[in-house]
């Protein structure tokens, strides 16, 4: 299998705000949780000010259609693909989806409301220092309890 990686960017659709998670962002979760592990992607959203940032690693048929997938979903708008690459290894290997509020990581570097037309490695980086900081939700277990 060709081992690829996908990042892009987009708006939330959703509301926000206390509760959040058990709406749809939870339901975006729950279903990410289900999927990737279905189709052996891993990686994480990073949900800050409004935007999502998200990077996905697997093969390129099922990234593919995962990113086709999100680009129709009502839940985002404006969804740019930032990269599309072949990759070595998988960074995000750990996670089936990874999920972090950026807000609550502390200074993690410019606001995702900043980087909408930022390079997919400031992007990744991103995504790096968030996860570094806390990922507020990994397995559905965690999900089911937020």
């Amino acid at each position: 299998m060709l081992l690829c990686r996908l990042i892009y960017f987009s708006r939330a659709a959703i509301p926000a705000g206390p509760g959040a998670l058990s709406g749809d962002l939870g339901r975006i979760l729950n279903a990410s949780l289900k999927n990737n592990t279905r189709d052996r992607i891993t990686g994480a959203l990073i949900y800050d000010r409004g935007r999502f940032v998200q990077v996905l690693e697997g093969g390129r048929s099922v990234l593919n259609q995962t990113y086709q997938r999100i680009r129709y979903d009502m839940r985002h708008e404006k969804v740019t693909l930032t990269d599309f690459a072949e990759i070595p290894a998988r960074e995000f290997g750990a996670w089936s989806m990874a999920f972090a509020d950026a807000a609550n990581a502390g200074d993690v570097g410019p606001a995702l409301i900043d980087l909408e037309v930022a390079p997919a490695e400031v992007l990744l980086e991103k995504i790096r220092r968030v996860t570094a900081k806390g990922v507020i939700a990994e397995t559905q277990e965690i999900i089911d309890r937020v």
